[in-house]
């Protein structure tokens, strides 16, 4: 599915937009298995302009405590530091923590990154990946 709305905002010269769960950067930067290529392949996508990557901000220190037990310190504010120049990220607001309360999602996380903000309404393509 994924393939075949890239294919269709590339004919229509677009750069897909794709809002991407904490546990697709933990994969690629870990190299965790079994979804580590999948989203090293994102990166890939849109360091080549072909996408681009959104991000929480909810997400930055998730993604740093659990990459920090795999590469340590120094490493990970790197790889901190590589995801805010090639992602956009985006914040939150107390009002939509209390939307995400209120819905059923199993994810909390998710949830939040679903209704943290209109400018996921204004995406290309809203994907969230989630390895588990």
């Amino acid at each position: 599915m994924t393939n075949k709305l890239l294919q269709k905002n590339c004919q229509e010269n677009m750069v897909p937009k794709l809002f991407i769960d904490s546990n697709v950067v933990i994969d690629s930067f870990t190299d965790r298995q079994p979804h580590a290529n999948a989203a090293s392949e994102l990166f890939e996508l849109n360091e080549n302009g072909k996408i681009q990557l959104y991000l929480s901000a909810v997400s930055i220190h998730n993604i740093y405590c659990i990459v920090r037990r795999y590469l340590g310190h120094e490493k990970t504010l790197e790889v901190v530091e590589d995801l805010t120049d090639m992602t956009e990220i985006i914040g939150t607001t107390k009002n939509k923590i209390v939307q995400a309360l209120k819905n059923n999602f199993k994810d909390f996380e998710v949830s939040i990154q679903l209704f943290k903000n209109e400018r996921l309404m204004k995406f290309t393509n809203l994907a969230i990946f989630q390895a588990n």
